[in-house]
Protein backbone atom coordinates (compact mmCIF):
# COMPACT_ATOMS: atom_id res chain seq x y z
CA UNK A 1 0.00 0.00 0.00
CA UNK A 2 1.23 3.44 -0.59
CA UNK A 3 2.61 5.58 2.24
CA UNK A 4 0.45 8.46 1.31
CA UNK A 5 -2.40 7.15 1.41
CA UNK A 6 -1.82 4.94 4.78
CA UNK A 7 -3.40 7.54 7.18
CA UNK A 8 -6.94 8.00 4.70
CA UNK A 9 -6.87 3.42 4.94
CA UNK A 10 -5.91 3.69 8.41
CA UNK A 11 -8.92 6.38 9.06
CA UNK A 12 -11.75 4.11 6.78
CA UNK A 13 -10.89 1.04 8.45
CA UNK A 14 -11.65 2.38 12.15
CA UNK A 15 -14.73 4.46 10.99
CA UNK A 16 -18.08 2.83 11.87
CA UNK A 17 -20.74 1.41 8.85
CA UNK A 18 -22.24 4.70 7.81
CA UNK A 19 -25.73 3.93 9.66
CA UNK A 20 -28.61 4.09 6.77
CA UNK A 21 -30.96 7.23 7.13
CA UNK A 22 -34.33 7.09 7.71
CA UNK A 23 -36.51 9.80 7.20
CA UNK A 24 -38.93 10.29 9.67
CA UNK A 25 -42.28 9.88 9.91
CA UNK A 26 -44.44 12.51 7.98
CA UNK A 27 -46.29 14.72 10.17
CA UNK A 28 -50.27 14.82 8.66
CA UNK A 29 -51.01 18.12 7.58
CA UNK A 30 -53.79 19.93 9.61
CA UNK A 31 -56.09 21.34 6.93
CA UNK A 32 -56.08 25.56 6.62
CA UNK A 33 -59.80 27.43 6.39
CA UNK A 34 -58.66 30.25 7.61
CA UNK A 35 -58.72 32.14 4.50
CA UNK A 36 -61.80 30.16 3.01
CA UNK A 37 -64.82 32.58 1.57
CA UNK A 38 -67.81 31.52 3.05
CA UNK A 39 -69.87 33.42 0.88
CA UNK A 40 -68.53 30.88 -1.79
CA UNK A 41 -69.52 28.08 0.05
CA UNK A 42 -73.00 28.34 0.05
CA UNK A 43 -75.10 25.27 0.41
CA UNK A 44 -72.41 23.53 2.42
CA UNK A 45 -73.93 21.60 4.88
CA UNK A 46 -72.03 18.65 7.40
CA UNK A 47 -72.08 17.23 11.11
CA UNK A 48 -69.34 16.57 13.39
CA UNK A 49 -68.85 14.96 16.89
CA UNK A 50 -67.92 17.87 19.61
CA UNK A 51 -67.63 15.85 23.36
CA UNK A 52 -70.11 12.94 22.70
CA UNK A 53 -72.53 15.45 20.94
CA UNK A 54 -73.17 15.59 17.42
CA UNK A 55 -73.44 19.24 15.69
CA UNK A 56 -74.65 20.36 12.21
CA UNK A 57 -73.29 23.14 10.64
CA UNK A 58 -74.32 25.11 7.67
CA UNK A 59 -73.57 28.29 5.51
CA UNK A 60 -76.98 29.76 4.04
CA UNK A 61 -77.99 32.67 2.08
CA UNK A 62 -80.85 35.17 1.43
CA UNK A 63 -80.64 37.74 -1.13
CA UNK A 64 -77.37 39.56 -0.20
CA UNK A 65 -77.60 38.42 3.70
CA UNK A 66 -75.40 35.00 4.35
CA UNK A 67 -75.31 33.30 7.15
CA UNK A 68 -72.96 30.11 9.09
CA UNK A 69 -75.73 28.34 11.47
CA UNK A 70 -75.19 25.47 13.90
CA UNK A 71 -77.27 23.64 15.99
CA UNK A 72 -77.24 19.78 18.13
CA UNK A 73 -78.62 17.41 15.82
CA UNK A 74 -79.05 13.47 15.25
CA UNK A 75 -77.17 11.20 12.70
CA UNK A 76 -79.27 12.25 9.58
CA UNK A 77 -78.63 16.03 10.18
CA UNK A 78 -82.28 16.38 11.63
CA UNK A 79 -82.78 18.40 14.99
CA UNK A 80 -83.18 16.74 18.06
CA UNK A 81 -86.90 17.82 19.59
CA UNK A 82 -85.37 17.62 23.10
CA UNK A 83 -82.24 20.30 22.42
CA UNK A 84 -82.91 23.51 22.25
CA UNK A 85 -81.73 26.29 19.89
CA UNK A 86 -80.75 26.61 16.25
CA UNK A 87 -77.71 29.78 16.51
CA UNK A 88 -77.46 31.72 12.81
CA UNK A 89 -75.21 34.28 12.40
CA UNK A 90 -75.19 36.89 9.41
CA UNK A 91 -71.16 36.59 8.59
CA UNK A 92 -71.36 38.53 5.42
CA UNK A 93 -74.44 41.39 3.99
CA UNK A 94 -76.31 44.40 5.76
CA UNK A 95 -76.64 43.06 8.77
CA UNK A 96 -73.37 41.62 8.94
CA UNK A 97 -72.51 40.57 13.18
CA UNK A 98 -76.25 40.48 13.85
CA UNK A 99 -76.97 37.09 15.22
CA UNK A 100 -80.58 35.01 16.02
CA UNK A 101 -81.07 32.15 18.16
CA UNK A 102 -84.10 30.08 17.66
CA UNK A 103 -85.43 28.62 21.00
CA UNK A 104 -86.98 25.17 19.84
CA UNK A 105 -90.41 24.50 21.76
CA UNK A 106 -90.97 21.55 19.56
CA UNK A 107 -90.13 19.30 16.35
CA UNK A 108 -91.93 17.90 13.66
CA UNK A 109 -90.40 16.23 10.58
CA UNK A 110 -88.95 19.29 8.93
CA UNK A 111 -91.00 21.68 10.67
CA UNK A 112 -90.56 23.55 13.99
CA UNK A 113 -91.59 26.05 16.74
CA UNK A 114 -89.39 28.15 18.19
CA UNK A 115 -89.44 31.81 19.87
CA UNK A 116 -87.05 34.05 18.08
CA UNK A 117 -84.27 35.92 19.74
CA UNK A 118 -82.14 38.68 18.19
CA UNK A 119 -78.70 40.61 18.93
CA UNK A 120 -78.05 43.25 16.74
CA UNK A 121 -74.44 44.34 15.96
CA UNK A 122 -74.52 46.43 18.53
CA UNK A 123 -75.22 43.85 20.93
CA UNK A 124 -78.52 44.96 21.25
CA UNK A 125 -81.18 41.72 22.05
CA UNK A 126 -84.82 41.63 21.13
CA UNK A 127 -87.60 39.07 20.45
CA UNK A 128 -91.54 38.77 20.41
CA UNK A 129 -93.32 41.78 22.16
CA UNK A 130 -94.96 39.09 24.29
CA UNK A 131 -91.60 37.12 25.66
CA UNK A 132 -89.44 38.14 28.30
CA UNK A 133 -85.56 38.10 27.32
CA UNK A 134 -83.90 35.78 29.41
CA UNK A 135 -81.03 37.28 31.52
CA UNK A 136 -78.32 34.58 30.84
CA UNK A 137 -79.10 35.04 26.84
CA UNK A 138 -76.54 37.63 26.39
CA UNK A 139 -74.05 34.27 27.40
CA UNK A 140 -75.56 31.96 24.79
CA UNK A 141 -75.03 34.42 21.62
CA UNK A 142 -71.12 34.68 22.84
CA UNK A 143 -71.08 30.67 23.37
CA UNK A 144 -72.64 30.37 19.84
CA UNK A 145 -70.52 33.07 17.84
CA UNK A 146 -67.35 30.81 19.69
CA UNK A 147 -69.14 27.74 18.56
CA UNK A 148 -69.51 29.66 14.91
CA UNK A 149 -65.91 31.04 15.26
CA UNK A 150 -64.60 27.56 15.60
CA UNK A 151 -66.62 25.41 13.48
CA UNK A 152 -64.87 25.61 10.07
CA UNK A 153 -61.61 25.03 11.94
CA UNK A 154 -62.58 21.25 13.21
CA UNK A 155 -60.48 19.26 11.00
CA UNK A 156 -62.98 17.47 9.61
CA UNK A 157 -65.22 20.20 9.04
CA UNK A 158 -62.47 22.30 7.15
CA UNK A 159 -61.37 19.41 4.92
CA UNK A 160 -65.20 18.99 3.42
CA UNK A 161 -65.47 22.87 3.69
CA UNK A 162 -62.22 22.81 1.22
CA UNK A 163 -63.56 20.02 -0.93
CA UNK A 164 -67.18 21.68 -1.36
CA UNK A 165 -68.11 22.88 -4.78
CA UNK A 166 -71.15 24.75 -4.57
CA UNK A 167 -74.02 23.45 -7.35
CA UNK A 168 -74.56 26.79 -9.80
Amino acid sequence: MNAKYLPLALLLSCTPPAKKIVPPEPVPMQPDCSSVDLIQKVGFSTSFMNEGERFCYRIASQENHYYDIINKCDKQGKLLPEQNAVIMREFAGPRKGSMEIKAILTVSGNSMEYIPFLREPSGEISTLPFVTVPKEIGRLFDAGKNMLDQAKYIPEVCQELLKYKPNH
